[in-house]
């Protein structure tokens, strides 16, 4: 996929005022257009959360890389794929990242 058709995917990063609204996002968002949409899956599967909202638009991968900085910044808790469930809810898609 060519740069300009995986920023649609983006909620933040290339939206007039996204980065102000969530400056992680917008910067791994903008990692992952700039890698060309890819990022490995195993982590996120490991983590049972291949189908984790899987209607919402949001590319696994992207999803993936979110998931995989979430892990690395917050640490190694057992319940991290939790953890990680309610922030891209909250955070990521929901009122508090608009």
């Amino acid at each position: 996929m060519i740069q300009e058709t995986l920023m649609k995917y983006c909620r933040y990063f290339g939206v007039p005022g996204g980065p102000e609204r969530n400056t992680a996002a917008s910067f791994y968002e903008e990692r992952w257009v700039k890698i060309g949409g890819e990022f490995p899956l195993d982590e996120y599967k490991k983590f049972g959360l291949e189908d984790f909202n899987s209607e919402d638009g949001v590319p696994i991968t992207l999803k993936a890389m979110l998931f995989n900085r979430y892990h690395n910044s917050n640490g190694y808790y057992q319940e991290i794929a939790e953890m990680f469930k309610d922030w891209y809810l909250m955070f990521y898609i929901g009122e508090k990242g608009e």
